[in-house]
């Protein structure tokens, strides 16, 4: 299956936390102390990033190799790729609007199971300021999967003209094929007909009702993610209150992350996978976007 190699370390408070650590033994004359920062605990990913090996062979006496030997050799280590790991891969990155998910954050184990590193470009993750739509080396139309397509420099320079480095070449660069073996990573190339539809493992089924027919308010009790509106008024009066204030990315207008994801999460079981993909937006990449890094 595929491994999602993130997580929160929750726990308990940081107060809880602050007095175990002050009340604990101290050892070479050093204090052990907990601050107030945030916490994220991490397994170790194990495999190969699918970016090193699209590379291995393109260096040294094998660069020049004749008849699309390399590509083969590729397109055979990845069509050993768990098809239902890489379409619960593509599900994961659609209803998370993963923006970050391109090769070198795609490990390949030898059993053929995947683990999906750097998942801090998600919709429930701060900062505010990132537009946190999907753009994943499994969806098709987004700016990695392109870059796959077309060639790193063929899209730069062609697609999005204004950030090509200067100065500017008279042709546009030519289209490469590097990175074609890694289009076997297309979803659509492990599902009947090219679609998912609404067929939905079990698991993530489950997930998608709970996230749609549960009210907003327990979903932002249960999970510790900023509250829906209503109750974000009321919270900022009760900090107010008490001298202190929410945390900026707390405070920004619009839709909260929850509500995005409740929303996406409605729209995958109304429209199916490819319904709801073509009823929202995606990330164009780094590019388009200025300082934004989605």
């Amino acid at each position: 299956g595929v491994q999602i190699a993130a997580g929160a370390a929750q726990g308990t408070s940081a107060e809880s936390a602050g007095s175990r650590a002050k009340d604990a033994r101290q050892g070479g004359g050093m204090r052990t102390q907990l601050d107030r920062r945030a916490a994220v605990a991490t397994e170790l990913a194990r495999g190969v990033s699918v970016d090193m090996l699209v590379r291995a062979h393109t260096q040294g006496p094998n660069k020049q190799e004749e008849h699309g030997a390399r590509a083969k050799r590729m397109a055979h280590l990845l069509g050993r790729v768990d098809s239902r790991s890489i379409v619960r891969a593509a599900l994961f990155d659609l209803l998370f609007g993963s923006g970050d998910r391109h090769l070198e954050h795609v490990l390949l184990a030898e059993d053929g199971s995947l683990n999906l590193i750097d998942n801090a470009h998600a919709v429930l993750l701060p900062p505010h300021e990132r537009r946190h739509l999907p753009n994943s080396v499994f969806l098709p139309g987004s700016n990695f999967h392109t870059r796959n397509l077309l060639g790193f420099p063929f899209l730069q320079c062609c697609t999005l003209a204004s950030t090509c480095s200067r100065p500017k070449p008279s042709e546009c660069p030519a289209r490469h094929t590097l990175y074609w073996p890694a289009l076997l990573l297309d979803y659509r190339c492990h599902t009947p007909r090219g679609r998912i539809g609404t067929a939905f493992p079990v698991e993530m089924n489950k997930c998608l009702r709970r996230l749609a027919h549960t009210p907003l308010s327990k979903l932002s009790s249960h999970y510790g993610l900023p509250p829906p509106p209503e109750e974000g008024l009321r919270q900022r009066r009760r900090l107010g209150r008490q001298g202190q204030s929410a945390p900026q990315w707390q405070q920004r207008r619009g839709k909260t992350r929850l509500e995005m994801l409740v929303e996406r999460a409605k729209l995958m079981l109304r429209y199916g996978a490819e319904g709801m993909f073509a009823r929202t937006e995606r990330s164009h990449g780094y590019y388009l976007e200025g300082q934004l890094h989605n």
